[in-house]
């Protein structure tokens, strides 16, 4: 996991992150500042999320091909096979909406780390429509899934809106407020992978983009 380092991320932004827009202005050093304090937590989330996605499909990673149907075997599945084929096909009809989800830090990092702020706010009200996305697929035919994507769901409202509502007010410890909601979204979502592998029937996983939770 990365330990989130506010000093080392420091060092790695961008000049105009750290002093300013050009001339030093007043409010070009604010804007640096609220930049940075997204950049600092956000950028290390962002490298997180992409040491442990490597880009693929979230749901890939634990969804065959065939994801219409459970896979044929002789093992016991821990649901049913009707509740197996019924997460398999909420999955399938999911998967671009949870896929959508890391993107948000990705976003935000991007524009944090250029000083953009208009960049950060639009990035943050995509977060939202992402959000309120996956919302409409729930409920999933899964409990537990449920409880944990609705937890995710709610941390990246939570930092969203912060994100948001700093950037506007040029309120850095907001920001920062935020970026922690967001880095705690993507654990929660670690989680909500992790329950997806554990409560669909077993499986073998089928190429080289699987990753292991």
């Amino acid at each position: 996991m990365v330990v989130l380092n506010r000093r080392d991320a420091v060092a790695n932004l961008p000049e105009i992150t750290r002093s300013g827009a050009p001339g030093n202005s007043t409010k070009g050093a604010r804007d640096g500042r609220i930049a940075l304090s997204v950049a600092v937590v956000v950028i290390a989330v962002a490298a997180f999320v992409s040491w442990m996605f490597h880009g693929t499909s979230l749901v890939r990673m634990v969804l065959p091909d065939n994801s219409a149907a459970p896979p044929s075997g002789t093992a016991t599945p821990l649901k049913s096979s009707s509740a197996g084929a019924q997460l398999y096909a909420w999955l399938a009809h999911a998967e671009p909406s949870l896929d959508a989800l890391p993107s948000i830090q990705h976003q935000i990092a991007a524009a944090a780390g250029s000083a953009d702020i208009a960049g950060i706010l639009g990035a943050c009200q995509s977060g939202e429509r992402i959000v309120a996305d996956v919302q409409q697929h729930l409920p999933s035919p899964d409990i537990a899934l449920n409880t944990a994507l609705e937890r995710t769901l709610d941390d990246y409202r939570l930092g969203l809106r912060d994100c948001l509502a700093g950037v506007q007010r040029e309120d850095a410890s907001g920001v920062e407020l935020a970026a922690v909601y967001l880095h705690r979204a993507t654990a929660d979502l670690r989680g909500v992978m992790a329950i997806i592998e554990r409560d669909l029937p077993d499986f073998e996983p089928n190429d080289s983009d699987v990753v292991r939770i």
